[in-house]
């Protein structure tokens, strides 16, 4: 046998060396087969618009060279599709997991509203993986959205406050909690909202709170009532209307009669419409705003119609009643008016020197027409109208020294005698969801009111401490 020589056995050492060092080195083997789970990584919250994220996990790192699909899907849930959160463009293969990654995510976006609803929730599903290793295990998952807005699921109260004396105030009902919040505004915004607040409107998800004597319309989130701005350049407002996700209008007194075109993206008056003396609800109906020209400090027996795609008065409606204040709509469509009748005053003590009956008055909307009048009292005038949840009965009462609330069926003849509520009530308002009546005392504009709570038969359901001069409440949200 052949000796080897030094540099024979040097080489041989090296190599053998190499050889132990390549098999000593833990390489991570390719694997071919994964288990895939679907969970949820991110829960959705409606409030602050976050959305929900599904994550599918492989139980090893993607190592196939290529990217391995899903299709994911929502199945079922209590969440509705394109009311709580958006549609998913495309489900086939739209959730990936990149070579490399052991792990790929989807997003579902939230909507946002301006109702309060309880948790709900979202079912997603995986099927059809692109690689043929892969083995689902956990196909669902199940996402919650939370809803924590802070004034979501109640009513606003609007108290006047007394004039001059800048104390205006919004309350806030809690139907969770079954009470009352006073002073909302000055509490989030820490600064006093104005005098005299007439009026507040939820539209889109914001608030829009009518001050009158100052001479503006605060504008906040109606769930959490941050101050978003304010619209100035209008005088003794009374009364809001949102027309589209653009326009607004502003009835007000100041420049005799007139309703402000509101541009609610900078809000800022854009244009004036001129209508009858003392413009005071107005209601958005049949395509046509209809307006209810009271005569302010003056008499009209007017209503105006505008058109909002031109903002033009097509058409103004004479009745036979004095000072319209207040609209409700019926089962039927029908437009219903509360005419508050004209009182003539001698300034100097006070006494009435004559004074025009209160009337509730139907039109026809198709035709704009007057169809029937039903005098209410001679000398009895009530500020308010509401319709019932289902539209058949019509409520009356409210203002300052009317006593009792009054129902009476749509089609009816002539006034009910006996009031459902025999009580004095500066205000009321129907919740349009459940037919309970929110009705506000103000015995003084020196201290304090109330609130009080009923069902539709008249049943109490609580009493609560407002602020002074509480007038009003916000129980219909329009365009949630």
């Amino acid at each position: 046998m052949k000796k080897l020589n030094l540099k024979q056995w040097l080489f041989l050492f090296l190599s053998l060396a190499i050889f132990v060092s390549a098999c000593d080195e833990d390489e991570e083997p390719i694997v071919t087969d994964f288990n895939a789970e679907l969970s949820v990584s991110t829960n959705g919250n409606e409030s602050e618009l976050n959305a929900i994220e599904f994550t599918v996990t492989l139980s090893a790192t993607n190592s196939t060279g290529e990217v391995i699909s899903f299709d994911f899907n929502i199945i079922d849930g209590t969440a509705i599709v394109s009311e709580d959160y958006t549609e998913l463009a495309d489900s086939v293969a739209n959730l990936k997991i990149e070579n490399g990654a052991a792990t790929g995510s989807i997003t579902v976006n939230l909507i946002q509203d301006t109702k309060y609803e309880n948790t709900e929730t979202v079912i997603g599903q995986i099927t059809n993986p692109s690689y043929d290793g892969v083995t689902i295990t956990m196909d669902q998952a199940t996402a919650n959205i939370e809803d924590d807005d802070i004034y979501a699921n109640g009513v606003f109260i609007t108290n006047e406050g007394a004039f001059g004396a800048g104390n205006g105030s919004v309350s806030y009902y809690s139907y969770n909690e079954n009470t009352l919040t006073n002073e909302i505004f000055k509490s989030v915004n820490d600064r006093a909202l104005g005098d005299v607040v007439q009026s507040l409107t939820v539209y889109d998800g914001k608030a829009y709170i009518v001050v009158n004597a100052s001479n503006k319309v605060e504008v906040v989130q109606s769930n959490d009532f941050i101050e978003q701005g304010v619209i100035t350049d209008v005088t003794s407002p009374r009364y809001f209307i949102g027309i589209n996700n653009d326009k607004g209008y502003v009835t007000q007194w100041g420049e005799e009669g007139v309703v402000k075109v509101i541009d609610l993206d900078g809000l800022a008056v854009t244009k004036t419409i001129t209508v009858g003396a003392g413009p005071e609800h107005l209601i958005y109906h049949n395509d046509y705003v209809y307006v209810a020209n009271s005569g302010g400090y003056a008499n009209d027996n007017t209503i105006s119609v505008i058109n909002p795609s031109t903002d033009e008065v097509v058409k103004t409606i004479t009745l036979d009643g004095d000072s319209p204040r207040d609209f409700a709509i019926d089962t039927n469509g029908d437009l219903w008016v509360l005419c508050y009748g004209y009182i003539e005053y001698d300034y100097t003590d006070w006494s009435i020197i004559s004074e025009t009956a209160s009337k509730l008055i139907r039109i026809n909307p198709i035709t704009n027409e007057v169809a029937q009048t039903i005098t209410i009292s001679d000398n009895q005038h009530p500020s308010c109208l509401e319709s019932s949840q289902n539209g058949n009965n019509l409520f009356y009462g409210g203002g300052y020294g009317y006593q009792g609330i009054y129902k009476m069926d749509i089609t009816a003849t002539s006034v009910p005698t006996t009031p459902l509520l025999d009580k004095y009530f500066y205000g009321f308002n129907i919740n349009s969801e459940t037919g309970n009546i929110f009705a506000l005392e103000a015995p003084t504009f020196t201290a304090n009111g109330t609130l009080w709570r009923y069902d539709a038969n008249g049943t109490e359901l609580g009493s609560y401490e407002a602020g002074v001069g509480p007038n009003g409440a916000s129980t219909k949200r329009l365009k949630e």
